[in-house]
């Protein structure tokens, strides 16, 4: 019955022991800023950025358009990694700071056969509690040649700022519903141009879009107002009239 006993206890050490260096090996792993795979009892580390880019080649025929694209591209893939090489990995990090990611899809809107807008959507990770996302619009006359801003949209001789302004931020009430902030919106969509940096047209709407906390918390997300041309007419040149 003795040797019984011992030989229990034994075993319960032994299961203990190996399930406590386990344990250690994964809690050692993790302060080293890797992942634990149980599987391979292996202590795997991994640094890197994942960059994958969805590019609008509807306008590559158009160099000034795809100088404009590529510029844009280029400056942001470069940012990222010029961010990343300034890690320090003297000290070790946890293993979801050793991964970023950049992610950016379009999507086209054709006000007509010559005039278009390109939206990117992009998302970077950089390590922090989630993901980045933000804008970024081109509008290009493909006939004169040139990228537009809303000046070219909008009329010069009006105050044109007040109106787009008051009725941008009760798309964005009616939108948020019970979580909307008053002086969020207020603030994000305030008559500075700057708030209206990220834009696009079509045949119907003008387009406007903010990223997580302009008008909003990050849980909020982001934000389209689209605004119907046809009431906001007296506020448009000529050409961009319905």
């Amino acid at each position: 019955m003795k040797r019984f006993t011992i030989v229990m206890v034994m075993i319960a050490l032994m299961t203990s022991t190996a399930l406590a260096q386990s344990s250690t090996a994964e809690d050692r792993c993790f302060e080293r800023g890797g992942n634990w795979d149980a599987a391979t009892s292996q202590c795997q580390i991994q640094a890197g950025i994942s960059i994958q880019i969805n590019y609008p080649l509807e306008l590559t025929d158009y160099d000034f358009a795809r100088a404009s694209i590529d510029t844009f591209l280029a400056e942001t893939q470069s940012d990222m990694v010029a961010w990343f090489s300034e890690i320090d990995f003297s000290q070790p990090l946890s293993s979801y700071a050793n991964s970023w990611s950049l992610d950016i899809d379009y999507a086209l809107h054709d006000f007509s056969d010559t005039v278009i807008s390109v939206v990117f959507y992009f998302s970077t990770y950089t390590g922090g509690a989630h993901p980045n996302h933000d804008f970024k619009t081109f509008t290009f006359d493909l006939s004169a040649r040139r990228e537009l801003t809303l000046d070219d949209v909008l009329r010069t001789d009006v105050a044109v700022w007040p109106t787009l302004s008051a009725v941008t931020q009760a798309n964005l009430t009616e939108q948020l519903g019970e979580f909307a902030d008053a002086a969020w919106i207020s603030e994000g969509t305030g008559e500075n141009p700057d708030n209206y940096r990220n834009w696009a047209l079509d045949a119907e709407n003008l387009y406007l879009f903010f990223p997580p906390y302009q008008v909003a918390a990050y849980a909020a997300g982001s934000f389209m107002v689209a605004i119907p041309l046809d009431s906001i007419g007296t506020l448009l040149q000529d050409r961009f009239r319905p």
